[in-house]
């Protein structure tokens, strides 16, 4: 069977740096629905809120990033220890995705000045959504396995997108997931 019959048209995604490699993988995988939702978001964004649910909608299409656990050379590659690794990817992937973000953001804060602390309000809890999922990610990692652990705490994380009474959600279970991450990688770092 010629290959040109199941040709799928794949994009080169050059404007994720090489160290994010969660996010490439994912890009690959998932790309398209990932860039739909992107762009509904700035379409609905002239219904005021209606785009900040879109943005908490992208953030959560960005779960699959971490639904899979790296070779454990890859984790110790440029760290030896446990909390280091930890603080440096969520800071590296927390900027990304306030680069990722940033038009979209820059969108409705020009759009709607009157509510700016709202915005910032919501972009805190949604950042803190994004964390949990890294967090997940390395509280349950395993080298080279597949996380399924996630899937309720992705729900419980929608649910606070759509109702606000559950947004602190993310909140709590960043509080209690962070030291359980570093304990688990302290097993791989041995420190």
């Amino acid at each position: 069977v010629s290959q040109s019959r199941y040709c799928k048209i794949r994009i080169n995604h050059f404007w994720i740096p090489k160290h994010l490699f969660e996010w490439r993988s994912n890009f690959r995988e998932r790309g398209w629905l990932t860039y739909l939702l992107y762009f509904l978001t700035i379409i609905i964004g002239f219904w005021q809120w209606a785009g900040f649910i879109g943005i908490g909608v992208i953030i959560l299409s960005l779960a699959g990033c971490y639904d899979y656990c790296e070779n454990l050379l890859i984790l110790k590659y440029r760290h030896n220890k446990a909390k280091k690794f930890l603080w440096d990817k969520l800071l590296s992937h927390s900027l990304f995705l306030g680069k990722f973000l940033s038009p979209i953001l820059l969108f409705y804060f020009l759009k709607y000045p009157e509510n700016w602390l709202a915005y910032f309000l919501l972009c805190l809890i949604y950042w803190f959504n994004f964390v949990v999922f890294i967090l997940i990610k390395y509280k349950s990692y395993i080298p080279n396995h597949s996380i399924s652990s996630g899937k309720v705490i992705s729900g419980l994380i929608f649910l606070g997108i759509l109702l606000p009474y559950f947004f602190p959600i993310s909140l709590v279970i960043f509080i209690l997931f962070y030291p359980k991450a570093i304990q688990n990688l302290k097993n791989y770092f041995y420190a």
